[in-house]
C-alpha cells in the first residue's frame, strides 16, 4: 500500500499453532512478533527471508531490520527476540508487558503464584491443580528466550513509532497488548483474529485484562476503523476485512458466551463445575479425562471465569456461598 510493503511470514511456534511474523518493508524494514524459538521456527524465519529475497526481489536480510515491534507480552510472539540474529534489536513493547522480556523469571514466578490462587478458587481437585502449575512452570522454563540482550522501548497509546507508525493500546488479551497502524494496515496481534476470539483472562488475575477492559479495546478499534478504511493483519489465521466487520461478530460471541454461562449458572456452581459443563457442550474432548493436567483445561477455565467475572460486575450472577477458598455462583432472579 503507497510506498509500504508487508510479508508475512508464518512461524510454526507450537506443532499446529502458527505464529504470523510480518517483515515491513517502508522508510526502514522492521519486524512484527517473532513466534517462538525452536528449531522449526528458526528455519520457517530463514525461509521465509529467502523467498522474500528470490521470489520478490527484496535486497533485505534479517542482518538490515532494527526494529521489533512485540504486539503482546505472549511467549508465541516475543519468544525469538533470544534468537542469536536478533540480539541487539530495538524491540519496541508496552510498558504494561515489557516486564516479562526484561525480567522474564520474576514475572513468571508472579504469575505462577497468581493462576495457582487463581485455581483454587475454582473448586478443581488439588491434583489437577498441582499437575496445571507443573505444566505452566515447565513450559515456561523450556520456551525460556535466551540472549536477552536487547534495546527494550516502552510504548505507550498514540505514540509514534519507528517511522511515525501509530500505536492502538488494545489491553484486554494482554493488559500491554497494542495494535500498530502503518499506513493502511492494522497489525493487530491476538486483540483481532479473523476466526477465533482471543482467549479472556479474569482482571482478578492480571490487572489490565478481564471481559470489560477488551470489549472497551474493540470500541477503540472499531472508531480507528471508520475514521481510516483499515486492513487488518492479525498474529494467527488470515487477514481481517472489514475490522468493523470483525468486530462486530466478536461482540456477538461473547454475548452468547454471557448468555450460555448464565444459563448454566441458574444452579449453584463453582467456576470448575461451569467450565466443564460449558465447555462439553462444544469441545467435549477437553474435558474428557478430567484427572489429566492440560493446558487448555486452563485457558477453558481463564475464558469461563473471565466472563463470570463481566456477569458478577453487571450483576447478572452473584456469589452465593464460599466452600473454603472455592466460590459459588448463582444466577440472579
Amino acid at each position: 500500500s503507497d510506498k509500504i510493503a508487508v510479508y508475512r511470514i508464518p512461524i510454526e511456534s507450537f506443532p499446529f499453532h502458527v505464529t504470523n511474523v510480518y517483515l515491513v518493508i517502508g522508510k526502514r524494514p522492521f519486524l512484527v512478533d517473532t513466534g517462538l524459538e525452536n528449531e522449526n521456527s528458526r528455519k520457517d524465519l530463514a525461509e521465509g527471508f529467502r523467498i522474500i529475497q528470490s521470489e520478490f526481489r527484496e535486497a533485505v536480510g534479517l542482518e538490515d531490520v532494527s526494529d521489533i515491534v512485540i504486539t503482546h507480552g505472549h511467549i508465541d510472539h516475543f519468544g525469538m527476540v533470544g534468537h542469536k540474529q536478533l540480539i541487539g534489536k530495538n524491540i519496541y513493547i508496552h510498558e504494561k508487558d515489557s516486564e516479562i522480556i526484561r525480567n522474564y523469571d520474576a514475572r513468571t514466578d508472579y504469575m505462577l503464584e497468581r493462576i495457582d490462587n487463581f485455581l483454587i478458587t475454582t473448586g478443581m481437585s488439588d491434583a489437577l491443580r498441582e499437575g496445571i502449575i507443573g505444566l505452566y512452570r515447565s513450559d515456561k522454563e523450556r520456551f525460556k528466550p535466551k540472549n536477552m540482550n536487547h534495546h527494550v522501548i516502552d510504548v505507550h497509546d498514540n505514540d509514534e513509532i519507528i517511522d511515525g507508525h501509530k500505536v492502538h493500546y488494545t489491553p484486554g488479551h494482554s493488559p500491554g497488548a497494542i495494535c500498530l497502524e502503518v499506513g493502511d494496515f492494522l497489525f493487530t496481534g491476538d486483540h483481532l483474529l479473523s476466526k477465533i476470539t482471543p482467549v479472556q483472562f479474569p482482571g482478578s488475575i492480571m490487572k489490565g485484562a478481564g471481559l470489560r477492559v477488551y470489549r472497551d479495546s474493540l470500541t477503540k478499534i472499531a472508531l480507528a476503523s471508520f475514521q481510516k478504511d483499515l486492513y487488518g493483519l492479525p498474529g494467527h489465521e488470515k487477514d481481517i476485512y472489514p475490522v468493523s466487520g470483525r468486530i462486530e461478530e466478536i461482540r456477538r460471541f461473547h454475548e452468547e458466551r454471557l448468555k450460555d454461562i448464565e444459563k448454566i449458572c441458574k444452579e449453584r456452581k463453582n467456576i470448575y463445575e461451569v467450565t466443564v459443563e460449558y465447555f462439553n457442550s462444544f469441545r467435549p474432548k477437553v474435558f474428557s479425562r478430567p484427572e489429566v493436567p492440560c493446558f487448555n483445561k486452563l485457558l477453558a477455565l481463564f475464558e469461563t471465569a473471565a466472563h463470570i467475572e463481566y456477569l458478577e460486575e453487571e450483576e447478572r450472577l452473584r456469589r452465593v456461598d464460599k466452600k473454603g477458598e472455592v466460590i459459588i455462583y448463582t444466577a440472579r432472579k
